[in-house]
């Protein structure tokens, strides 16, 4: 998850043709998981440029991300162009349905980890345990609120 700015990759400026076919695969991706039913948020991404000079610079185009809404944490997806870049694993941009049903069996495996209060060998409780970082509560907010 990268609700840790620390842990968050320095953004990479890409040309603008560079920027648009990733979004187009991300977008390929996101349709796969819509017809899930699955939402998430296709985030196209500017690096701004700061000089102390009196002219602006203009934004470099930055690596598009894909936020997946999941059960209880929210997945960010990347490509490279010839691969989506998973939590977990990667998996080629030609498979989109591929790379979606990887991505819902990680959502199940987290749900499945998640779904047990500690204590709860034997079912009583019955009780689940709902984890939701920072980041997908704002993604949650601004859908909600229909910025996004």
């Amino acid at each position: 998850m990268l609700d840790d700015p620390a842990r968050a990759p320095h953004p990479a400026a890409l040309t603008a043709g560079e920027a648009d076919r990733r979004k187009a695969l991300l977008a390929r991706l996101q349709d796969e998981l819509a017809a899930c039913g699955v939402r998430s948020v296709l985030a196209g991404r500017q690096i701004l440029r700061l000089r102390g000079g009196r002219h602006a610079q203009p934004p470099l185009p930055g690596d598009p991300q894909l936020h997946v809404l999941g059960t209880g944490h929210c997945q960010v997806i990347t490509t490279d162009g010839r691969n989506y870049q998973l939590p977990r694993c990667r998996h080629p941009a030609g498979d989109p349905g591929g790379a979606a049903r990887c991505i819902l069996l990680a959502d199940q495996d987290h749900e499945d980890a998640a779904s047990r209060v500690p204590g709860d060998e034997d079912g009583q409780t019955g009780g689940r345990v709902r984890v939701i970082g920072a980041g997908e509560r704002a993604l949650r907010r601004l859908l909600e609120d229909g910025v996004i």
